[in-house]
């Protein structure tokens, strides 16, 4: 009974007030928010079905285009999970593209072959350029109403593709959750255990795991000696080992991962990037900030085990503030997933904000917005 009067009242605030933008935008993302928690049960399953999927491949990712069902205009997202995430295929993933399906709006999952092996390589920005060309070129989509939704390490990714100047002035809206604004300072923020502030102190901080997998083994594998690389893989594995590396890369390396001190760590970090290539400078979305044009939505875990919160204050400020449509702050998420238990009250405000947020980006990609 109680889930049919909720069906009932929502269809009935669409079908009555649907014609004005913002208040369809409000209704639909309220309508999609169990599917966008993974709740048992939605009730847009009641009302219209999800969508069609096509398998697809890029130069160097796979990817699925789900559609809304029909034949009407939609809007338009490239979507990216970011490092070793959930597969594309995973009802947690189906449930959020499935949502935005019954949102009229058209989603391509981009899963890329570095990204699934841990890696974020400097060039895998132009897989999403790639897939958005596609997806804005599609027949059924509205080119006008096409934007990138990055997640976690996706989320930087994500950016410096909307930073490109082949679509640049084409990508609408740009969403990042858990992303990082510099891997410069993300990789002194994991090796040393502290978070560096806006006013340059550093705050102590516990990351992940697999964010010190990711950043710091890569820091390895970016030493191009092979004895030196397996000189330092040992001495990973097997703390009480004392590398003898040979090259100069490779010596700052050992130097940086035996660091605990955060602001000598970011001088050795600045030091290896100054030494050969800054492979951690170019994929660092704060040194774009300024290219990239389209109404940005910045959500974030306040207490972040991956990404430092600090670091979403960094994209702000690398942004043109006029292009900030919303930065929300979430006690509900754990990094990317809004799954971690908080009080009843916590989680009241925490849904009205990610009803917003939700809102703010259907009512510029959904062909019916303004």
């Amino acid at each position: 009974m109680i889930r049919a009067a909720c069906t009932l009242i929502v269809v009935t605030l669409i079908v009555t007030l649907g014609t004005l933008p913002v208040v369809r935008a409000y209704a639909l993302s309220a309508f999609i928010l169990p599917d966008l928690l993974s709740l048992p049960w939605s009730p847009a399953v009641l009302v219209t079905g999800g969508g069609s999927v096509e398998s697809l491949r890029f130069s160097r990712a796979d990817a699925d285009l789900i559609l809304p069902r029909g034949n009407q205009r939609t809007g338009g997202l490239v979507i990216t999970l970011g490092v070793r995430p959930l597969d594309k295929r995973d009802p947690v993933v189906s449930r959020f593209v499935t949502a935005l399906a019954r949102a009229n709006v058209a989603t391509l999952i981009v899963q890329s072959d570095r990204l699934l092996s841990g890696a974020i390589d400097p060039d895998e920005p132009l897989n999403l350029v790639e897939a958005f060309t596609f997806l804005r070129a599609h027949p059924r989509v509205d080119p006008d109403r096409v934007g990138i939704f990055g997640f976690s390490a996706g989320g930087s990714i994500a950016a410096l593709a909307a930073a490109d100047p082949r679509i640049a002035q084409d990508v609408r809206v740009l969403v990042l959750i858990g992303a990082f604004a510099d891997a410069r300072t993300l990789a002194a923020e994991i090796q040393s255990g502290a978070s560096l502030q806006g006013d340059g102190s550093w705050r102590p901080w516990q990351p992940h795991p697999l964010a010190r997998e990711v950043f710091l083994l890569g820091l390895v594998e970016d030493v191009q000696d092979p004895y030196d690389r397996a000189e330092l893989r040992r001495w990973i594995e097997d703390p009480s080992y004392r590398p003898t590396p040979t090259s100069h890369r490779a010596r700052l390396t050992r130097d940086l991962l035996d660091s605990r001190d955060a602001a000598e760590t970011l001088r050795l970090v600045h030091a290896l990037s100054a030494d050969a290539g800054d492979r951690l400078g170019s994929i660092s979305p704060v040194e774009v900030g300024g290219r990239i044009h389209a109404a940005t939505i910045l959500l974030v875990d306040r207490s972040d085990p991956l990404v430092p919160v600090s670091h979403t204050e960094r994209l702000r400020e690398a942004l043109d503030n006029q292009s900030i449509a919303r930065h929300t702050a979430f006690d509900l998420f754990e990094h990317v997933q809004p799954n971690r238990a908080v009080p009843i009250g916590i989680l009241a405000r925490d849904l009205g904000l990610l009803v917003d947020a939700m809102a703010a980006m259907l009512l510029i990609v959904d062909p019916a917005g303004f």
